[in-house]
């Protein structure tokens, strides 16, 4: 019926504003490495985050944090039964009471890295790296997981670019699907310094679409203006034809 129909689009809706709001993160929740095949996508946006969090946590993300330190001494007692300073005894690790001010923050810093990071990964990712203890240890850890040797770089880059060269929206998916799998395919190519032309880009995902949009993709390809565009323009047009359609339909 209409209204179990109107029910399932709407649990779906609902399904899919959970899995962005995980994707995305907001204030007090990092962004969620969904799977590790979103890493590529989940990696900027987790920059993102901890810089408007607090850009020390990713200098120490990056550049590795280490806790302050001092050389104690050793006391002997003089014949007056004074302490006497002897040579150092060893080094000894600051306690966060003893710390300066800005000691405090690189620390505090250091512990929301790491918790973020933690946070950021879900269920076994998690036992995958919960042995290591600093923020920067469990990125790295993560990254050549993830991301793997030079050959295996050259690898996925060129099975990347295969993708991109036969991407096609698939049968029962959505215009928001489609432009999801195309976003995150384009964010991957670029992280391994493949940019095609952006008029390429275009003309590639407008090829993807059934069979349905072809009358209004041709308008949008015989527009003037057309060839000056931007990839987020298009996006934009094509959203706002979709919602004309589901309106329509409803």
């Amino acid at each position: 019926t209409m209204t179990s129909q109107l029910s399932a689009n709407y649990q779906a809706l609902i399904n899919q504003l959970m899995l962005m709001d995980h994707e995305t993160g907001k204030a007090n929740s990092p962004p969620k490495l969904i799977s590790l095949e979103r890493y590529f996508n989940w990696k900027g946006r987790f920059e993102s985050y901890c810089r408007l969090m607090d850009v020390r946590m990713w200098i120490c993300i990056t550049k590795g944090y280490s806790l302050p330190t001092f050389e104690e001494a050793d006391k002997d007692k003089d014949s007056a039964g004074k302490d006497k300073v002897g040579e150092s005894s060893g080094v000894k690790i600051y306690e966060y009471e003893q710390m300066t001010a800005e000691a405090k923050k690189d620390y505090e810093a250091e512990s929301k890295a790491l918790g973020s990071l933690r946070m950021a990964l879900q269920g076994d990712f998690l036992h995958l790296f919960e042995k290591y203890e600093t923020s920067k240890s469990l990125w790295d850890a993560l990254k050549e997981h993830c991301e793997g040797d030079e050959d295996l770089k050259k690898r996925r880059k060129e099975l990347l670019k295969r993708q991109y060269y036969v991407f096609n929206g698939l049968k029962e998916e959505t215009l928001d699907e489609t432009l999801m799998r195309y976003s995150h395919l384009l964010v991957e190519l670029a992280y391994f310094g493949y940019k095609p032309d952006n008029l390429e880009v275009i003309e590639k995902l407008l090829d993807a679409l059934p069979d349905k949009w072809e009358g209004y993709v041709t308008s949008i390809q015989q527009n003037s203006e057309f060839k000056t565009w931007t990839l987020e323009q298009v996006i934009r047009k094509l959203r706002a034809q979709d919602m004309k359609r589901k309106t329509k339909a409803a």
